[in-house]
């Protein structure tokens, strides 16, 4: 079989769809491990589609569900828009499963432009492409940046579909687009129709531990972010950054060279999207790319105060609570901070706007032998696959699910995926060399 994903450290075998009952007939990719019930499925779409825009008047006009090839294109001197849009069946992923990673594969079939971006959407989907599935988003599910014309774009899209496993959903509706505030970009790839190239959805799974509990998983979009600085630092702000690709938290007091700065970051995140269930998670990721520190690490702190959708000078001081602390000593894996009680307060209170505040734990200290703290993390305007945009992942409680032609793992299931897995091996012995 051919390598599509690299080394991957996996045995891949490969079931096509053959009528198998348990729905377990879409096109799959099976490992089992040893000693656990662990798999990964490669999944192509049963359904997908090109939708048009054309001429870009906001309502989509046409699907093309035909062709080998998929655009996703804003281009303004054709005044035309098109978004691609994927569905897979889940039912092979037993219900409530662990999703260790859902990766997105799509093989770049007659060029693009760069650098630009992929946007994925998920939603709930019925197996068949339409015009309203050019618009449908329940979340932003997954979002990768190039700066050339890449051969493959992979884009991690786990969170969201581990929530419809966890909830029985059959079928992962995903609406692609390309940065359609953009006047020429434009990307294309191949479709269910091009065999050698799908696109292909590669899912790494395992049943070994407990139920993977129902709940809703959203990423909430930024609606503004940007930086204040007082400097001199006299306690008044006197400036604000609301444009560029990064954000800065900053404090900094160099007695010998009079050098005294204060900058802080703020965010603002709409909570529109937030279903009213209970939050069982929520995580603010920042992607940090600079780091400077007096020591061998930093604390940074992160305030929550309610917002407007607008980032001004006073946000640089709002901030009654503060929400987490995090110790940074490299700028590696993403800032994580835990947000879930905060939201919760503000869930209760049927706030609009999420806003936070980030900065430097040595804020406002003057004293002693002085101190140069920063971290720099990506704006909402980043367009670096090392330093992506903010976000804010929520995980909300869900009712319980009620599996109906979902695969449940039991003794049949694993009893027919060894079989498939047997089949395949004795065929490959068979044309073995002896």
């Amino acid at each position: 079989m051919r390598e599509r994903w690299g080394d991957v450290g996996l045995a891949f075998v490969r079931a096509r769809r053959q009528g198998v009952a348990g729905g377990l007939g879409a096109a799959i990719a099976v490992l089992l491990t040893s000693g656990a019930f662990g798999a990964t499925s490669v999944l192509v779409p049963i359904a997908d589609g090109e939708l048009s825009d054309d001429p870009r008047d906001g309502v989509f006009d046409t699907i093309d569900a035909t062709d080998v090839a998929i655009d996703l294109e804003s281009i303004a001197s054709q005044n035309v828009l098109r978004r691609g849009a994927l569905e897979f069946d889940l039912t092979a992923i037993p219900v409530g499963a662990t999703i260790t990673s859902a990766t997105l594969r799509l093989t770049q079939f007659g060029g693009g432009t760069a650098p630009s971006r992929i946007d994925v959407h998920g939603y709930v989907a019925d197996g068949s492409i339409d015009l309203g599935d050019a618009e449908a988003s329940n979340t932003l599910a997954g979002q990768t940046f190039y700066s050339s014309v890449p051969a493959f774009v992979v884009v991690d899209v786990t969170g969201y579909v581990e929530s419809l496993v966890s909830r029985g959903v059959p079928t992962l509706g995903l609406s692609l687009r390309t940065d359609e505030s953009s006047a020429n970009a434009r990307l294309r790839f191949g479709a269910s129709e091009l065999a050698s190239d799908p696109p292909e959805l590669m899912i790494e799974w395992d049943v070994s531990g407990p139920a993977v509990p129902p709940h809703i998983w959203r990423w909430l979009p930024v609606l503004e972010d940007g930086y204040a600085t007082d400097d001199p630092t006299d306690g008044t702000f006197d400036t604000i950054t609301t444009t560029g690709s990064s954000l800065r938290a900053h404090s900094q007091v160099t007695q010998f060279l009079s050098i005294f700065i204060t900058r802080r970051a703020m965010l603002e995140f709409d909570l529109a999207m937030l279903p009213g269930a209970p939050i069982l998670a929520a995580t603010l990721e920042l992607d940090a790319s600079q780091l400077s520190t007096s020591g061998g690490s930093a604390d940074f702190e992160l305030y929550g105060y309610e917002g407007d959708g607008v980032v001004e000078l006073a946000d640089a001081d709002a901030g009654a609570a503060l929400v987490d602390t995090v110790t940074l000593s490299s700028t590696t894996p993403p800032v994580r901070f835990d947000v879930a009680s905060y939201l919760t307060t503000l869930q209760g209170s049927q706030a609009a706007v999420a806003g936070f505040n980030l900065r430097s734990a040595r804020d406002g200290m003057s004293g002693g032998n002085g101190h140069d703290d920063e971290v720099t993390v990506g704006s909402r305007e980043s367009t670096s696959i090392v330093r992506l945009p903010p976000r804010l992942i929520v995980e909300s409680a869900a009712s319980t699910p009620v599996p109906s032609g979902g695969a449940v793992w039991t003794a049949g299931a694993v009893g027919l995926l060894v079989a498939c897995a047997a089949r395949h091996l004795r065929r490959v012995r068979r044309r073995a060399p002896a």
